[in-house]
């Protein structure tokens, strides 16, 4: 009997063996005690649920010594997800004619994670495609081993930053917001049979899993803006294990209260969800796929309860994908997202979209979806130190760059400052729609660090703060930090070799000058005062010669001109304002004491803004940080698709974008050779022949 098993089996491996070698070079491999199933374009019944139909295979380089890998962490034949990925990539195999192998693995990380391991200790491969956000921790491991391959993760994110790993994470929560948006104006159709007055609905997710509940979030929010209340929205979640049973409870209870149409997003469980529709003459929104598609392979009866679905559109970005990086213009070692530009998400236009839809709602989602193309801007307003110091000029800021472009915004300032500031930040991402954050201040490093790894579909723009790249792989986030200090540096020298020129008018003999701070506890402004100082005395005034003192806060004028007295009376004939808009009542003081402020402003143009008829004659200069110019040509990138991400950019005297002004009192009473002399400490700060302290960073001192 042995002798027999064993003749059989060499047979079976010997016919095995001789069908592979007959057949194309696309292979496929299961793992243990899985049935081999491999589907081919021209075989594969895949719902066709995409208005932006596939490329048409064209004559190309021959590619047939390129070996791909496409991982399937689960099994093929479920006529949607795997399978649409699937098709992409063997469309592309078609085209571009390389060696295509197929892994399925099985289900559950039990079979996935040594199934890809183990795949790849025994071949050799070119490029290796996998999906889903539960392959980042295998695709990180097996891509640090095998630095000759690359990698591509799609709707999934890698924060590795190894250079052989590109991922493709999917913006769902775009398409569950236009299929917010379409229930929340649906709901109101009572033309239409099963459509009552009571104009609710409902979203059935997954319990404690993060993504899930931002896409019922990003429902919940296009809803709102449809004109439903937060309470007419009913959200639920069924457990992990996905039971049909839970949801067909939880969706009846939500018709017989009143909702009509109901978003799901339960994976498996949404089956419960669709006969619950079809049992009570209600409807459902699928989510991730063409569900009324994926109906009609397991019970089309269900399918007229299908109102539309969400979807993201694998074979889009799979073909996507593997084209580019055969084309090599697919960035590896960054990230790129998947949304609504290009198509790879959006509402499926089927016949019952069609059919029951209104006219005037078909419109409106058109509409939605080419305004969702553009990016929508979100400026918060961080209540850091410096957003209290200079929140007016911040938000003009954001406000006058914004309205130069074409592109949505909106300001959100969050609450008081002694509020619970991670809780606002936590509500960001829950109550508003964008594409791109913009905040700034250096308060605001540890949050946009912390968020942009959990929203890798969102970008993040931080001004005047210094973000970590060494330590974080954050390649949705821009940095702009100001180096402030070079015109800090610049405004102590300046006031230094004005002080001794007593031949100007209203400066005295005794060559002292000052400084008033809004507070004496912040870190922050005792680095500027320093570099002030430290310019001052490169310019020989003596450190005993620079006087400080502190107005208590950043809006108290009487305060400040008490403080700015204090300073004028003891003989300074100049004082810097680092208190904010309190500065108010320095300049008040230096017109009694006919004595000279040199001012500090982070808004736009310094000489509009100290072209107070009254104020200006004793304004000698300002230090800017013109961060009105610096949004405009970031808001300019951004709607030009020129925005680069995943760097720190500092702006120093180089860049225009900080300095001391030149204009008003500083060309009128400024001597030549102190204007020589501050032309030639500006080419020697650029060219880095002077050692300026640094910016204060929060946790390193200075």
């Amino acid at each position: 009997m042995m002798k027999k098993a064993q003749f059989f089996s060499i047979l079976l491996l010997v016919i095995f063996s001789f069908f592979s070698l007959i057949s194309c070079n696309s292979t496929s491999i299961t793992g243990p005690n899985l049935i081999n199933f491999t589907p081919t374009p021209s075989t594969l019944p895949i719902p066709s649920h995409t208005n932006t139909p596939l490329p048409t295979p064209t004559s190309t380089p021959d590619y047939s010594n390129l070996k791909v890998l496409l991982f399937i962490s689960g099994t093929l034949g479920d006529h949607s997800y795997f399978d649409l990925f699937t098709k992409g990539i063997q469309l592309a195999q078609q085209e571009y004619r390389f060696s295509l192998q197929t892994v399925e693995s099985g289900w559950g990380a039990i079979n996935y994670v040594g199934s890809f391991t183990e795949t790849l200790a025994n071949g050799t491969y070119d490029i290796v495609v996998a999906f889903g956000d539960a392959m980042r921790w295998s695709v990180e491991t097996e891509a640090a081993k095998y630095p000759g391959t690359k990698f591509i993760l799609l709707d999934g994110k890698v924060n590795s930053g190894l250079k052989n790993i590109f991922s493709g994470p999917v913006n769902k929560e775009k398409a569950a917001y236009i299929a917010g948006l379409y229930a929340g104006y649906m709901t109101s159709n009572t033309s239409l049979q099963g459509i009552n007055a009571d104009t609710k609905i409902g979203a059935i997710g997954i319990s404690n899993d993060f993504v899930n509940n931002q896409v019922l979030m990003s429902f919940r929010n296009g809803a709102i803006d449809a004109g439903l209340k937060i309470k007419d929205v009913m959200i639920e979640n069924v457990d992990a294990l996905q039971k049909i049973k839970d949801s067909k409870r939880i969706a009846t209870q939500m018709y017989l209260n009143g909702a009509d149409i109901i978003f799901l997003f339960s994976d498996l469980a949404d089956y419960g969800g669709a006969q619950a529709a079809f049992e009570l003459g209600h409807y459902v929104i699928g989510m991730g796929k063409d569900y009324a598609g994926t109906l009609s392979y397991s019970n089309s009866q269900l399918t007229n309860n299908v109102l539309t679905s969400a979807v993201i559109k694998p074979d889009l970005i799979a073909y996507d994908a593997i084209t580019k990086a055969l084309d090599k213009t697919l960035p590896f070692g960054s990230m790129i997202s998947y949304g609504i530009n290009g198509g790879f998400v959006g509402l499926v236009k089927n016949e019952n979209f069609e059919q029951l839809s209104p006219p005037d709602l078909k419109e409106k989602i058109t509409l939605a979806e080419q305004e969702l193309s553009k990016p929508k801007i979100l400026f918060v307003m961080n209540n850091s130190w410096e957003d209290d110091l200079f929140s007016d000029f911040m938000r003009s800021n954001y406000e006058q760059a914004a309205n130069n472009s074409n592109l949505q915004y909106s300001i959100l300032q969050l609450d008081e400052i002694n509020s619970d500031l991670e809780s606002k930040w936590e509500s960001v991402f829950v109550y508003n729609t964008f594409d791109v954050l913009i905040t700034s201040g250096e308060e605001a490093v540890e949050h946009v660090t912390y968020y942009a790894q959990l929203f890798p579909n969102h970008k993040f723009i931080l001004i005047g703060g210094k973000v970590d790249f060494f330590s974080n792989y954050l390649p949705n986030v821009y940095s702009a930090s100001f180096r402030t200090n070079e015109a800090f540096y610049l405004a102590g020298m300046y006031a230094s070799l004005m002080t001794k020129t007593s031949t100007i008018s209203m400066i005295n003999p005794d060559a002292i000058i000052g400084v008033v701070a809004g507070v004496d506890d912040k870190p922050y402004l005792d680095n500027r005062i320093k570099a002030f100082k430290q310019g001052a005395t490169d310019a020989g005034l003596d450190a005993n010669s620079i006087l400080v003192n502190y107005s208590g806060g950043f809006f108290e004028n009487q305060n400040a001109a008490t403080a700015a007295g204090n300073i004028y009376n003891q003989k300074a004939d100049m004082i810097l304002n680092l208190s904010g808009p309190a500065g108010g009542g320095i300049i008040q003081s230096a017109q009694e004491e006919g004595f000279y402020m040199i001012e500090y402003t982070s808004g736009g143009n310094p000489a509009e803004i100290n072209s107070n008829p009254d104020e200006a004659p004793f304004i000698l200069t300002s230090v800017f940080e013109n961060r009105e110019k610096v949004m405009m040509d970031i808001l300019t990138k951004i709607e030009k698709g020129e925005m680069i991400y995943g760097q720190l950019e500092t702006l120093g005297l180089s860049t225009g974008m900080i300095g001391i002004d030149k204009s008003g009192n500083f060309e009128r009473l400024t001597p030549e050779s102190i204007k020589t002399e501050i032309e030639n400490t500006e080419k020697k700060i650029i060219d880095h022949e002077i050692f300026i302290l640094p910016e204060y960073i929060p946790g390193l001192y200075f």
